[in-house]
């Protein structure tokens, strides 16, 4: 198990997006990671993930916990997740993929512009491979709206699920 901290210096600017989590190796332990803001910082990532593409990918990757939480503790919202992608073709913020499951998303604020009818800020998506979809996924105490940070347009779909004939996302909360 192991816990990484953003520091309050951090800057998403020098991140290439999208980002992506993989599965990882655990030798068949069920180890979980957890990513955070530090304690006492406020975070925000944000960039342009090009044209379709979503800021971060959940592919595949089990156990992951992204926690808004400045140091895991109270009920504060300290990390904005935000699409800055101004063109037609916007991606959802956040996506999982290719039976992505057992992950946490909590007190985040997911933030994006993206007005297709057939996507939205939060997306569980298609399996390319697999029995199923990506499943046992929870969702707590995020904020998904439009951007903050300038005049957008409300999202078209919040959340949406687009799954594999055969490989049907399950049991998301």
């Amino acid at each position: 198990n192991v816990i990484f901290e953003l520091p309050a210096n951090y800057d998403s600017s020098t991140e290439i997006f999208p980002v992506h989590f993989y599965k990882f190796s655990t030798g068949g332990n069920p180890y979980n990671v957890i990513i955070r803001p530090a304690a006492g910082a406020t975070i925000v990532s944000q960039g342009d993930p090009g044209t379709g593409n979503s800021l971060i990918e959940l592919n595949g990757i089990e156990r992951l916990t992204l926690d808004g939480r400045a140091g895991g503790t109270g009920n504060a919202i300290n990390w904005i997740v935000r699409n800055t992608r101004t063109a037609t073709t916007v991606g959802p913020t956040i996506r999982f993929l290719n039976v992505a499951a057992e992950n946490t998303l909590t007190y985040l604020q997911l933030e994006g512009q993206n007005i297709s009818t057939s996507s939205g800020t939060l997306v569980f998506g298609t399996s390319a491979s697999g029995s199923m979809g990506s499943s046992n996924n929870t969702v707590s105490n995020c904020q998904i709206r439009n951007r903050s940070d300038v005049p957008s347009p409300l999202p078209a779909n919040p959340v949406y699920a687009a799954g594999t004939s055969g490989r049907v996302n399950t049991y998301n909360s």
